[in-house]
């Protein structure tokens, strides 16, 4: 039998879960490091290319959580 949460619980959860930087950067370190691992013992630059188009979303989604943490706290129209 599986419990669920009430959907207020929920929300709350993905919500911080959105705007937690710490999980991205490390999932972000993460696939950089395997990537660099595979790529270099396999000698693949597919590996290669694919690790550093991880890690530059990882990278572009830290700023933009970030940028838009900052926006709010302004008091910044978002959409």
């Amino acid at each position: 039998m599986r419990i669920r949460e009430p959907d207020d619980l929920y929300k709350a959860l993905v919500a911080q879960l959105a705007y937690t930087v710490a999980p991205m950067t490390v999932m972000g370190f993460t696939i950089v490091a395997i990537g660099y691992f595979a790529a270099t013992t396999l000698h693949d630059t597919w590996i290669f290319v694919a690790m550093v188009c991880g890690g530059l979303a990882s990278f572009t989604k830290i700023c933009v959580m970030l940028r838009h943490r900052r926006w709010t706290k302004t008091g910044h129209p978002t959409l």
